[in-house]
């Protein structure tokens, strides 16, 4: 198999074996097995593939409370050295007076960390935490055995 890339464009173009190419960059001609001229770009020049990239695992959508819980004790929260944990800035957050008492109630009574509950995206909101953090939350807490 022949590879080139267009440079013009950054795809890649792949040629069986019998495809006779002949000439350098800019003057480079590709002819098919019974000799007819192919319509290629003139910006080809040989490449390889890159690598297959695996696709990200998909994020899970639901985790049990056991595992939510664990991945959050399990991941440190701010600076490593004060040994708080997710979990620990998250219990703190909760018991602030402001904090909305369905909150809390939804806290102490969640049977399962749902991806969209409104109440783990707010703490996770307002501890920082970005949604590309939460994603790597639940694929951690999902890969916990008890």
């Amino acid at each position: 198999m022949l590879t080139f890339k267009d440079t013009a464009t950054g795809l890649f173009w792949q040629f069986n074996d019998d495809v006779l190419v002949t000439g350098t960059d800019g003057a480079r001609y590709f002819n098919a097995p019974h000799g007819a001229s192919l319509s290629v770009p003139v910006t080809l020049v040989p490449a390889e593939l890159p690598p297959p990239v695996d696709p990200p695992a998909p994020i899970p959508q639901t985790v049990s409370r056991y595992q939510g819980r664990e991945a959050m004790r399990l991941t440190p929260y701010g600076n490593p050295e004060d040994g708080v944990s997710l979990f620990d800035a998250a219990v703190a957050l909760l018991a602030l007076p402001e904090t909305p008492a369905y909150y809390v109630r939804a806290w102490e009574e969640l049977q399962s960390f749902e991806h969209d509950s409104p109440m783990l995206t707010a703490v996770a909101d307002e501890l920082g935490l970005t949604s590309e953090d939460l994603g790597a939350l639940f694929l951690f807490a999902a890969s916990l055995r008890a």
